[in-house]
């Protein structure tokens, strides 16, 4: 069954999950509007992995999520009863210190950077997968000399020189830092993921507030 065929009750709660790297999408506005209009709805939000909230969404402990996943990889694949609507995709740039050798570059290409240290998210994590994969593609390997779970200490370590990064564009901030596109680098799909048998109408209240159709993809 699509989401919005069955128009569930709405409910006192709406739990939402995110991406730490999500950016573009205005989820703090949506859900503020959504918490405003009656019933007023308690509202809860927090930031993990896309794997773990296709499962809670799958085991009925989540209303809804956004995902971040590498272009080619299917979120859903392992878990029935979970429906995703692509939202946008991201090409993933290169991020350096400014005084690195790269950074002036106007282009690069993955064979380019592979002899860097890298510093990335934990091993396995959906958001290192993107990388991950547009390596492992080409056929080339590189060293994750350090692993960070959010994106500030990631380009804080950049900024001191300390390794190179690929991440999106969009949440890349502060001073002290260059970015340079990867014509083969890794691309990322921002999906939304809800129930695919009953949502509740609260998410669908929060999907109409994100300018989104409650139709979605299994």
């Amino acid at each position: 069954t699509k989401p919005g065929a069955l128009q569930g009750e709405l409910r006192g709660t709406v739990s939402v999950g995110a991406i730490p790297t999500l950016r573009g999408v205005d989820l703090p506005a949506a859900l503020g509007a959504v918490r405003r209009k009656p019933p007023r709805l308690h509202v809860t939000l927090r930031v993990g992995r896309s794997t773990d909230f296709v499962r809670e969404i799958a085991h009925g402990a989540l209303d809804l999520a956004v995902l971040g996943v590498a272009v080619g990889v299917n979120p859903i694949a392992e878990h029935s009863g979970v429906a995703i609507q692509e939202i946008r995709r991201e090409k993933l740039v290169a991020v350096f210190a400014r005084g690195h050798h790269l950074a002036q570059r106007t282009s690069l290409h993955l064979a380019d950077v592979v002899g860097e240290d890298f510093v990335d998210f934990p091993a396995a994590s959906p958001g290192r997968q993107q990388s991950d994969l547009a390596f492992s593609r080409v056929g080339l390997r590189r060293d994750v000399a350090y692993e960070a779970a959010t994106t500030d200490l990631i380009l804080d370590l950049v900024r001191q020189n300390l390794a190179m990064a690929m991440l999106a564009p969009s949440v890349v901030k502060g001073e002290g830092l260059g970015t340079v596109p990867v014509v083969d680098g890794p691309e990322r799909v921002i999906y939304l993921a809800l129930s695919d048998f009953n949502p509740s109408g609260a998410a669908l209240a929060l999907l109409k507030e994100l300018g989104l159709s409650p139709e979605a993809q299994e």
